[in-house]
C-alpha cells in the first residue's frame, strides 16, 4: 500500500499546505506538549495532551507529502495508519497503542493511565517533533 493507493481508494485528498498552516499546527502541537509536562494533571490528561500532539505532528508530515485526510469517521485512525508512509512504521506502531488508550480514557473509563504511558506518548510525541522539524527545513519551511 502507499498514499498514492489511499489516494486512488479516496482514504485521502491532495493537499498543498503553507508556511503560514504549518506554522500554526506546529504552535498547536507546541501548546499541547507543554501543557501535557505540567504538573498535577492527572495522567489521562497528559497522556491526551500528548497523543493531541502526536496527532497533530502527523496532519504536519502527511501535509508535507501533500496530502490530508478527510474530516470524518476515523480520520484519526487514518492519520495515525498514515505515519507509515510519512515517517515510519516503528512510529506508526508506537502510535497505535496511544490512539487505543485515548479513546478508553475519553470514552469508557477514568483512572486507566499509568504514569508510564504518560510519559511515553510525550517522548513519542517529542520524537515526532523532531523528525518533522527535519522535514520542514528539508521543505525550506523554517530556517536551518
Amino acid at each position: 500500500m502507499s498514499l498514492e493507493k489511499w489516494l486512488a481508494n479516496g482514504w485521502l485528498q491532495k493537499y498543498a499546505t503553507s508556511k503560514a498552516e504549518v506554522q500554526d499546527w506546529l504552535k498547536v502541537a507546541d501548546r499541547e506538549l507543554k501543557d501535557a509536562e505540567l504538573e498535577g494533571l492527572s495522567t489521562d490528561g497528559r497522556l491526551d495532551l500528548a497523543y493531541s500532539a502526536g496527532l497533530q505532528i502527523a496532519v504536519i508530515a502527511l501535509a508535507l507529502a501533500g496530502y490530508r485526510i478527510p474530516k470524518g469517521g476515523g480520520h484519526h485512525q487514518r492519520t495515525i495508519e498514515a505515519l507509515e508512509f510519512t515517517l515510519s512504521r516503528e512510529i506508526r506502531d508506537s502510535m497505535l497503542p496511544f490512539n487505543r488508550a485515548r479513546n478508553r480514557n475519553l470514552y469508557m473509563r477514568a483512572g486507566a493511565t499509568s504514569e508510564v504511558q504518560a510519559k511515553e506518548m510525550v517522548l513519542l510525541a517529542k520524537k515526532m517533533r523532531a523528525q518533522v522539524m527535519e522535514m520542514l527545513r528539508e521543505h525550506g519551511l523554517i530556517e536551518q
